[in-house]
């Protein structure tokens, strides 16, 4: 009591009040648009890192592809070459077999390494929606924020 009447007006006081409070309130608004605009970011990062990540996966996945059609050559070129020496000479037909057994063997891993890079790019895809979704929901929460700073400024 004794410190509204330190004031000319107790209207002077209530507005002094609720400029306190509006500055208050202003300042966690301003705090929480600072915290939903580190988080966008952060968000955005990870999503550029998303990004970066499938297109990695896109280019293993197109490198293990030719490696498997070079190997898949390779062994198609071999087995015919292994029928031409059916009747010929014992050890070039050895050669022929171990040359195919590598190709073979080539080609089996040819054929896990595009397995592998495919199962890479969906988990990178998933990854990368993922942190869109992450990246859009906090774009939401900064703007509702900026939209609470705003009105609190025009009060």
């Amino acid at each position: 009591v004794s410190r509204a009447a330190d004031f000319p007006s107790y209207q002077a006081a209530l507005a002094l009040c609720r400029a306190r409070s509006l500055k208050l309130h202003e300042g966690r608004a301003l705090g929480r648009v600072s915290e939903a605009q580190g988080e966008a970011k952060q968000s955005e990062d990870m999503a550029s890192l998303g990004q970066r990540a499938v297109q990695s996966a896109k280019q293993t996945l197109r490198e293990s592809q030719a490696r498997l059609k070079l190997a898949e050559a390779e062994v198609s070129t071999l087995t015919g070459l292994m029928r031409s020496l059916s009747a010929g000479d014992p050890d070039a037909r050895a050669d022929g077999a171990a040359s195919l057994a590598r190709a073979a063997s080539e080609q089996e891993a040819a054929h896990e390494a595009r397995d592998q890079a495919q199962s890479s790019l969906f988990e990178a895809l998933a990854a990368l929606e993922s942190a869109q979704e992450a990246y859009e929901a906090r774009q939401a929460t900064l703007v509702a924020a900026q939209h609470e700073l705003g009105e609190l400024r025009r009060a």
